[in-house]
C-alpha cells in the first residue's frame, strides 16, 4: 500500500488530526467545520519560514442527481506536508476573514481548478484571486517530449501525478461519489481529499524545480 491513514487521539470537538502516507510523504491533516481552527491553520502556515506563497487546492461536493447543483462541501488547501480540510457546509459560522485574505494574497494551483475557483465563488461568495492550472505547466515543461498536447487536452490530476512525479493515485469512484456533505468524513474520504490537494502541490514543487513553476509564467 503506497498511501494510508491514521487519526490522532481526539482531544477537541471541533476538529480531527490525521497522518497521511502517500508514498514516503506524511501529510499532517487537519479536518473541521471551525473558522477559529481554519485560522489557526494559516498562521501556522505563513509562519513556516519553507513557504512560498504556493497552495495546492482541491474541493469536493455531493454528486449532482438530476437537475439539482450541490454545493461545495470542503475545501482542501495543502501547503508542505499540512492538509486543511475545511468542512464548508459544516460551519455554523461566517468564513473567516483569515481565510478570506490568505485565498485573495497567495497563489494556488490544481487541475481544472478555474472551475473549482467559480464554483467555490458561486456557491460561497469566496474569491480565490490568483489560481494556475497545472496542465498549462505541465504541458509546456514535457513538450520536448510530445506529451504536451495530450497533458493539455486529456490530463486529469491521476494522470499528472504518474508523469510528473512517477506515482500512482488511489482513486475510487465511490469515494468521489460519495457524501462529501456528511458532518463526519471517513477516513477514505479524508485520505482521498488530502492526497489530492497534497499532489497538486507536489506537482508544482517538481515543475519548479525544473524551472517551469508558477514564477514561470
Amino acid at each position: 500500500m503506497n498511501q494510508s491513514i491514521v487519526a490522532h487521539q481526539v482531544q477537541d470537538h471541533r476538529y480531527i488530526n490525521y497522518d497521511v502516507f502517500f508514498y514516503g510523504d506524511s501529510i499532517l491533516t487537519t479536518v473541521t467545520w471551525d473558522p477559529e481552527i481554519v485560522t489557526h491553520w494559516i498562521t501556522d502556515v505563513e509562519s513556516d519560514v519553507f513557504f512560498r506563497d504556493v497552495v495546492g487546492l482541491d474541493i469536493e461536493w455531493r454528486p449532482h442527481y438530476g437537475q439539482i447543483q450541490n454545493p461545495v462541501a470542503t475545501l482542501q488547501l495543502c501547503v508542505g506536508r499540512r492538509c486543511l480540510i475545511f468542512q464548508l457546509l459544516q460551519s455554523r459560522n461566517p468564513i473567516p476573514q483569515s481565510l478570506i485574505t490568505f485565498l485573495d494574497t497567495y497563489t494556488f494551483v490544481g487541475v481544472g481548478i478555474e472551475a473549482d475557483v467559480e464554483k467555490l465563488e458561486r456557491d460561497h461568495g469566496v474569491i480565490v484571486s490568483f489560481s494556475v492550472d497545472l496542465r498549462e505547466l505541465a504541458s509546456t515543461a514535457y513538450e520536448a517530449f510530445g506529451l504536451g498536447y495530450q497533458i493539455r487536452t486529456n490530463a486529469g490530476l491521476k494522470e499528472l501525478c504518474s508523469v510528473v512525479l512517477a506515482k500512482e493515485m488511489v482513486k475510487p469512484a465511490h469515494i468521489t461519489r460519495s457524501r462529501w456533505d456528511n458532518r463526519y468524513l471517513n477516513e477514505e474520504q479524508v485520505e482521498y481529499a488530502c492526497i489530492d490537494a497534497f499532489v497538486c502541490f507536489e506537482i508544482e514543487k517538481r515543475l519548479n524545480a525544473s524551472g517551469y513553476g508558477v514564477n514561470w509564467l
